[in-house]
This record gives C-alpha cells, structure tokens and sequence, in this order.
C-alpha cells in the first residue's frame, strides 16, 4: 500500500536520550512571529542522532529495497511540531520538492530512488497531529501540485482539489498514530500530509531521507530556492 510500519524500531529509552540532546540543541528555524523553535539542521554527525543511521531495522529495509548497502542519506532532521502552534503539513507528494532534496534528478524517473522516513521520538496522536497518508495513492503516478503561500509564510506545494478528491476516493484516509520508537517508511508518490497540533503534547519526530548516489546540481537547487522566495513575496 506505499508504506511499512516498524513498531518499537528504537527504544523509549533511546529515545529519550535524543530528546534530552535535542534540548540542548540550538535550533535552526523557528516559527515565525513566536521564536518558538521548529528544525535543528543537519544532524548527521551530532551524538546519538548519528547512530540512528546503524539501527537495525532502517538498515536492513534500505539493503532490502535498494539491493545493495551502498546507499546514502540525505538528510536526517527533526521536526518539531510544538504543543498549541505547530502547523499543518499540506497533503503532498515528496516527488513535488525534488529539485529542493535531489537537484538535477527527474521525479517521473528518478522517484523510486528514494525513500521517506518518519521516526516518532513521541507518541503520535490525532489531537498532536499525527501524520496522515492515503494508501494506495502512489499507484496513481505523480499528482498535479500548485505552489501556495503556507499559513506560516512560507512557500509549499500541495496536491490539487481534484486529485486529491481522485486519491482519497482510491484509497481513503489512514491516521498514522503510530508510538514513540516506531518507524514509518513510505514511497516517494505516497500522498501524505497532517493537521496542527492543538493539545499540550509535545509532537517530535525525525525526518530522515535514503536514496541511491547520485550528484546534485546545484544550478537547479538555487533556481528553485529564488523560485520559492519570489513566489512569497510576489503573492
């Protein structure tokens, strides 16, 4: 169905112990207008994030799917979705931002290459704002997507009406409450999106990106970056 969901992947108290890093952390970004942090950049080389990339299950699904242990990661991230402010996530396919993630690759070739990753660090509830994906909705192809300016400023692309109408009609909706050590692996096609958190629970979670080698360009990375800039200020 576009997904595969490994329970208790990493422990709680592995799991505790990245939080207790991440406050320690100096955030990147921050939501606008609250100083409220939101993503703490690359944390490749950053303990124990980094031994995230030899955990067991991520490893061996990477090997089985690409063949090979020669793969790459492209990013390892943390989202914060903080309690009462964190933002929604526009229903979306990741093959709509790969001049962003994978400058030079072509999405209608290209998208089987890589690999989405959603480690919760909490529990992941409906009222946190869980993610949410329509299983099935990768069989369709690459979804018509139009560019917005985000509810906080930024520039997103999200899936149409009509083809979101197309995808939830195929596949329905399904919830991800998934709990705090648990991964989810999902298709680069795979529609998925979710909702603001509006409770005093906190939502953490690891954003993470496998792929097979390739060489990024950075000509079409910066022309995108000035399209999406523009775009914000234009409209």
């Amino acid at each position: 169905h576009g997904y595969y969901h490994a329970k208790s992947a990493l422990s709680k108290n592995f799991c505790k112990l990245l939080l207790t890093k991440l406050n320690t952390l100096p955030p990147k970004v921050f939501l606008p207008f609250g100083g409220i942090p939101w993503g703490y950049g690359q944390l490749f080389d950053i303990k124990p994030f980094n031994e995230i990339l030899s955990n067991p299950v991520l490893t061996e699904f990477c090997k089985s799917l690409y063949k090979t242990k020669n793969y790459k990661v492209n990013h390892l991230l943390v989202s914060n979705k903080v309690s009462w402010h964190g933002p929604e996530e526009m229903y979306h396919q990741e093959v709509a931002n790969m001049d962003t993630y994978a400058p030079g690759c072509t999405p209608e070739k290209d998208w089987k290459d890589f690999l989405q990753v959603f480690i919760a660090l909490e529990d992941q509830t409906l009222e946190n704002g869980c993610l949410r994906i329509i299983p099935n909705s990768h069989k369709l192809g690459i979804l018509e997507h139009e560019d917005i300016v985000w509810n906080h400023t930024g520039h997103k692309r999200r899936i149409t009406y009509p083809e979101m109408k197309k995808a939830y009609e195929n596949g329905g909706i399904l919830n991800c409450e998934i709990k705090q050590g648990d991964i989810l692996f999902f298709n680069h096609l795979l529609a998925h999106g979710s909702t603001s958190n509006i409770v005093n629970l906190p939502r953490r979670a690891i954003v993470l990106q496998a792929s097979s080698i390739f060489e990024k360009d950075n000509n079409i990375f910066e022309t995108f970056n000035n399209f999406r800039a523009n775009f914000v200020i234009d409209h």
